[in-house]
């Protein structure tokens, strides 16, 4: 699976000003947390003069806010992902994130920082010690994969103890 960001207008507008303002695409990569990659390449196509790379939104920004809308309706992924004409697969996984409310799937387009603190690492391995949700399920509403909360279960020896109580 891709690890592709998708950005609205107005974040690419930002990118823009950036460039406008003499900034190098690292320190706007840095600033702003989008791949670096991604913004030479915008940073090769301003110089080019062809700014019509942030005159839109990407088109599955405005996929995901119409499918936001429609679950928000009641409507389920599969007759979403009819109406999108999308795989099911990848609706389903929209509506997984819709479901476990993680809202900012829909509206925020950085990934997420990998990095998470010691502190926030125990609350949320607390956390699973005490839940009733599946493992898939806990993940998701925590926005963390499940091969990073098997990790940590694997490292964190004093958990496994206290999930042996």
């Amino acid at each position: 699976m891709g690890t592709k960001s998708i950005y609205t207008k107005q974040e690419k507008q930002i990118v823009l000003a950036c460039f406008r303002a003499g900034l190098s695409a690292t320190a706007v990569s840095t600033k702003l947390g989008f791949p670096i990659q991604t913004v030479k390449n915008w940073r090769a196509l301003y110089f080019k003069h062809d700014n019509s790379w942030a005159s839109f939104d990407d088109d599955e920004f405005k996929l995901r806010q119409e499918a936001l809308m429609m679950f928000r309706e009641g409507l389920g992924y599969k007759k979403v992902a009819a109406k999108l004409k999308m795989p099911p697969s990848k609706i389903k996984y929209w509506y997984l994130q819709y479901r476990h409310e993680q809202l900012a799937f829909f509206d925020g387009t950085k990934k997420a920082s990998k990095h998470i603190p010691v502190e926030e690492r125990i609350k949320i391995l607390n956390d699973y010690a005490k839940t009733t949700l599946s493992k898939k399920a806990f993940c998701i509403s925590n926005g963390i994969s499940v091969a990073t909360l098997n990790n940590w279960l694997k490292k964190d020896i004093s958990f496994n103890n206290l999930k042996g109580l």
